[in-house]
């Protein structure tokens, strides 16, 4: 415990020793040339004063101490240990947020795990106070108070799905409706269509805008600021083309433009031209755009510009965005403003990456990490520890290259420390997912390669919309497949469960699900991400999966609450009430501290007590069928499911007189089996995956992570025999891909002789441990 007393010449520091018996008051010069003897003699005094009241209390007893000192006329500023403000930057127009953390004089900041929640709780409040309010848009809309409507929606994003959509359905209901004041009808068509940019749903973005230019009332300048946002949107998209022709229609108006607005038509011009192969006139229109900003006063440019332009170019031209990189770490060399100086280090780190890990230049990119460790920069802003983490994994990548074990070594424990108290990092949870052991101590080169190009992936990401982060991610995960690293499936699932997070903050829960339930099919071991695929199932309201994740959790790891405690949740809200008593209490007895879990086990045995009163209590079981997430009751759906394909097989025919099947008789075969699926198991999620250059494996069936690989073929009706057969190839092939040891083979067969010797082998032995499992469906029909 520390205290301070200053003057304009004088600071000490007084400070409560603890370590020893009795206690010591400690007193240091910080600024001066000696402690003034009254000072001296007033804090021995207040010392004795303080250890003769024999305070039980350590902070007591220095808070005694201190209004001693003050008596004698020395006022003590106590220091905390530790401690810090929080600032957060909220850029207005996008919504994004930066934050800063500043720990007291003399005291250490909080942990950076303690911060990371708290600026999650603060960027939560501030995002929920800004956004529109779809209940007091609709009072207004019912008062018929346009003034209000407008006044209340906001251009900010809104990352509930349901509020979402409510306040675009609002918006759209009133600019198709009556003739309103043209300021108000511009605000809203642009507020709307800004809400749905950060959401990322750029159709929305365009019908917004499209009405606005409907409105014959909009003036020139009004009118190009609405294409600049409907060029933004296809560019977004990568409609390149669409964009481009907008841009260069807006570069040839004769109107003043603002120089924000101006500044953006040349920087997405600029992007866009460097993405379509021309360089040169695309990364020229960027310095012009940062030019534009940097004479108004910008913070950060033409610098921040610059950095786009390297970000882009680095696809094409490697070299060229090392000089890129190179030039904006120059020209902010004298700076010292913290943006500027983070703006500089990220340029410098980048630099190195691709010096490093794309063209093996580990000489030069020493001399970039060397610059980055005189700035000491990534310790301002709270988002820049995955950045920090990046540059010692760099540097350690290059001091082994050049070899220099010992300092490869040393940067990775420091790097392995630095995680270690960052548990929330990204860096953290990929280590944590490649189980690296404690002993463990040089890093391969290609690990750690694969480490950094893998989170440079992850922060690319975060800038695509969905349909755009879907592609990327799907490609990433191609390239682990072909990679058959140890550590892919377990990258693999964090990529998945990343895509997943990101698609529910913008709304798109149904997709978001389906991720969660790949990342637990792509790395079944992980409890916790079985407890992330519950917890999401529970909020989504998908109550019988979640008892269903939650129980298997609760089997897979019974010395732990969470499962039960899942599952029990999930069956109160069901009103399943003796279900949830009885996990409910094995949940409690294992976590008894648990005051939520107490309180809820006494609302269900409450809740099954008044069902048993009434007579309508169930048995104690879950009263469905439980879906089929293991092989036998797979096979056993696939059965069940042969008998309703058979029913519908006049579907199949085109004419039954001549044998003819209808035109791409396997998509219809495809379709009938997934839309049964889905409705059978609610919980299913299908998809196709690329497998090698061969071609594709027609369906991964996904319940509740447990996925099942499928493959559907046609037989008769001009599809012979063996073309069925081949499916068991197939299927051998995709196996041995994925590490996995069944298929299932699903024959849709109108041939007229199907028995005995016709018939396909149920069960076929597929070598080296594999099998499939053949199902035929019977779709003869009346002749």
């Amino acid at each position: 415990m520390r205290a301070k007393y200053k003057t304009s010449d004088l600071e000490i520091d007084v400070f409560l020793d603890s370590t020893e018996v009795p206690i010591r008051f400690g007193i240091s010069l910080i600024q001066g040339d000696e402690i003034p003897s009254d000072f001296d003699m007033a804090a021995r005094a207040a010392a004795d004063k303080a250890r003769a009241a024999e305070l039980d209390d350590l902070t007591d007893t220095f808070s005694t101490f201190l209004e001693n000192m003050e008596t004698r006329g020395f006022a003590c500023v106590r220091t905390p240990v530790s401690g810090a403000t929080l600032e957060i930057r909220l850029d207005l127009d996008t919504g994004r947020t930066e934050s800063i953390t500043t720990p007291f004089e003399g005291a250490l900041p909080p942990s950076d795990e303690l911060m990371a929640r708290v600026f999650h709780l603060a960027r939560e409040s501030i995002s929920s106070a800004l956004q529109s309010d779809p209940v007091k848009l609709q009072q207004a809309l019912d008062d018929d108070d346009i003034e209000a409507f407008s006044n209340g929606l906001r251009s900010f994003a809104i990352p509930d799905e349901g509020k979402r959509e409510q306040v675009l359905r609002l918006s759209l209901r009133v600019l198709q409706g009556e003739d309103w004041p043209k300021q108000h009808y511009l605000h809203i068509a642009s507020c709307a269509a800004s809400i749905a940019r950060h959401a990322r749903e750029y159709a929305s973005v365009r019908s917004f805008v499209r009405l606005a230019l409907e409105n014959g009332s909009v003036d020139e300048l009004e009118r190009s600021l609405l294409q600049l946002e409907l060029a933004n949107s296809y560019a977004a998209e990568e409609r390149f083309e669409s964009a481009i022709d907008i841009y260069r229609s807006l570069m040839e108006l004769k109107i003043d433009i603002d120089w924000e607005n101006a500044a953006w038509i040349r920087h997405g011009l600029g992007v866009c031209l460097i993405k379509t192969g021309k360089a040169t006139e695309g990364l020229s229109l960027l310095r012009e755009a940062g030019n534009i900003r940097s004479e108004e006063g910008a913070s950060g440019q033409p610098w921040k510009t610059l950095g786009t332009a390297a970000s882009v170019v680095e696809h094409l031209h490697l070299r060229e965005a090392v000089a890129l990189h190179d030039e904006i770490s120059r020209g902010l060399e004298p700076t010292t403003a913290p943006e500027e100086v983070r703006l500089r280090a990220y340029s410098l780190l980048s630099a190195a990456r691709i010096l490093s890990t794309e063209l093996g230049n580990y000489e030069q990119a020493m001399k970039y990490l060397s610059q980055l460790n005189a700035l000491d920069p990534f310790t301002t802003f709270h988002e820049d520890g995955d950045a920090q983490a990046s540059a010692l994994m760099l540097e350690s990548l290059c001091h082994k290259t050049l070899g220099d074990n010992e300092t490869a070594e040393q940067l990775l424990d420091r790097r392995r420390e630095f995680l270690e108290a960052r548990p929330h990092l990204m860096s953290a949870q990929v280590e944590k997912l490649l189980g690296t052991e404690p002993q463990e101590t040089l890093v391969g080169l290609e690990k750690a390669v694969q480490r950094v190009s893998f989170l440079k992936g992850v922060q690319e990401l975060e800038l695509s919309g969905p349909v755009m982060m879907v592609d990327k991610v799907e490609l990433m995960i191609d390239a682990l497949d072909v990679s058959k690293d140890r550590d892919s499936p377990a990258l693999k699932a964090l990529l998945l469960e990343f895509a997943g997070v990101k698609l529910l903050q913008s709304g798109h829960d149904g997709r978001a699900l389906s991720f969660f339930l790949r990342a637990v099919a792509a790395h079944p071991a992980s409890i916790d991400r079985r407890v992330r695929l519950a917890s999401q199932l529970h909020n989504m309201n998908r109550l019988s999966e979640a008892i269903e994740v939650g129980s298997s959790i609760a089997e897979d790891d019974p010395d732990s609450h969470i499962g039960f405690f899942i599952a029990g949740s999930a069956a109160y809200r069901a009103a399943e009430y003796n279900v949830a008593e009885h996990l409910l209490k094995r949940a409690s007895a294992l976590a008894p501290e648990k005051d939520d879990l107490r309180k809820l086990l006494e609302k269900a045995q409450k809740e099954n007590t008044n069902s048993i009163l009434k007579g309508v209590t169930p048995p104690l079981v879950i009263g469905r069928e439980p879906p089929p997430t293991n092989h036998p009751a797979f096979i056993k759906y696939l059965r069940e499911f042969s008998v309703r394909g058979r029913l519908n097989s006049e579907a199949f025919w085109q004419s039954h007189k001549k044998g003819k099947l209808v035109q791409n008789p396997e998509n219809m075969a495809r379709a009938l089996f997934v839309q049964d699926l889905m409705a059978t198991c609610r919980s299913a999620s299908i998809y196709k995956e690329t497998i090698l250059p061969g071609g594709r494996i027609d369906l991964i069936v996904n319940i509740l992570g447990k996925e099942f690989v499928v493959e559907i073929k046609m037989c008769g009706g001009g599809y012979s025999k063996s073309y069925a057969e081949g499916g068991f190839e197939q299927l051998r092939e995709y196996l041995r891909f994925r590490n996995e040891t069944r298929g299932y083979l699903l024959v849709f067969d109108a041939r007229a002789k199907q028995e005995s010797e016709h018939s396909l082998q149920d069960v076929l032995e597929l070598g080296d441990g594999l099998a499939a499992f053949c199902t035929q469906v019977d779709i003869r029909g009346k002749k």
